[in-house]
């Protein structure tokens, strides 16, 4: 009955080491999603604060505009509230709005490159977990069959 036990007892041992090992790798998994997850956190608000910032400027270029019409105007002596100036300053404004929606599509398309890059950096972190579920097993029967030829030899010994 010694063998049995010693064999049991090794299997036990290296079975629960195996798992420890198997855990480690999940938990480090874990970390690494959640390192990800704020990594891709950090860069959308980069992005948003950005593209805040470049919306701004192109409103103060638009203004800018706006305000060298008015003065190139006054300065000739047109009238600034109907007509062609009028027309001109439609068209900054048109012009401006077109830029806003470029930066737009250019956050929204970065927005996407991050998500994309997060959903592959999840797929890897999902892959790693699975990979130290699936090395659990094969350390575990490694151990029971360590277990048991340990048990094996020490039977023999005894006889």
């Amino acid at each position: 009955m010694g063998a049995e036990t010693a064999a049991i007892g090794i299997a036990i041992a290296g079975a629960v080491a195996a798992s420890g090992a198997a855990a480690q790798q999940a938990k480090a998994a874990s970390d690494a999603g959640d390192n990800a997850k704020n990594a891709a956190i950090a860069q959308k608000r980069q992005l948003a604060e950005a593209a805040k910032l470049e919306k701004s400027k192109a409103i103060i270029q638009k203004e800018r505009v706006q305000g060298r019409l008015r003065v190139l105007a006054a300065a000739a002596g047109l009238d600034t509230d109907s007509g062609s100036f009028e027309t001109a300053l439609n068209q900054a404004d048109y012009e401006n709005s077109v830029n806003l929606g470029i930066i737009d599509q250019n956050t929204r398309n970065q927005y996407a490159r991050v998500q994309s890059g997060y959903a592959a950096d999840m797929a890897e972190v999902g892959n790693r977990q699975t990979a130290a579920i699936a090395n659990l097993l094969p350390a575990y029967l490694g151990s029971v069959n360590t277990g048991l030829s340990i048990g094996q030899a020490i039977k023999r010994w005894n006889e």
